[in-house]
């Protein structure tokens, strides 16, 4: 239950933890927190053999479906990124570093740095991470 899972987050954090957490939670814009979850999953591999079972987490009561909250939410309108952008962005998605991004398109490290504070610009984002999820979510590979 929603329940079950803040006991044990207070269990495992403490009072005064899980007081700051929760209240640092609270104050965060639902889109900036969705974004931020969905970096974090992105981030962070599964592990290939994890020591114990990951313990679930049931998902909020639904008047506080966090996707529900974001999807209302009205957006801004989609950046339009440039060819070379969804270029940079597509070998962001896949991995690469700024070295082997400039090699596969022949550009300099400097100008791969240069598109990607572009791109990060245009998203309002601070991460390749962030960026790669914002790219993803809002379909702003295709062609514009």
């Amino acid at each position: 239950t929603w329940e079950g899972a803040l006991a044990t987050s207070r269990a495992a954090l403490g009072d005064a933890g899980f007081a700051a957490v929760w209240t640092a939670g609270a104050s965060l814009d639902p889109f900036v927190a969705a974004t931020e979850a969905l970096a974090l999953v992105v981030a962070e591999p599964p592990l290939a053999d994890p020591v114990e079972p990951p313990v679930p987490v049931p998902p909020p009561p639904a008047s506080r479906e966090p996707v529900a909250i974001v999807r209302a939410m009205p957006r801004p309108p989609r950046p339009r990124l440039s060819r070379r952008e969804r270029q940079i962005m597509q070998l962001v998605i896949d991995g690469q570093a700024d070295r082997v991004i400039a090699e596969s398109l022949f550009i300099g490290q400097r100008t791969v740095a240069w598109h990607l504070t572009n791109v990060f610009n245009k998203l309002g984002v601070n991460t390749r991470t962030a960026a790669a999820v914002a790219v993803i979510r809002d379909g702003l590979l295709a062609a514009s």
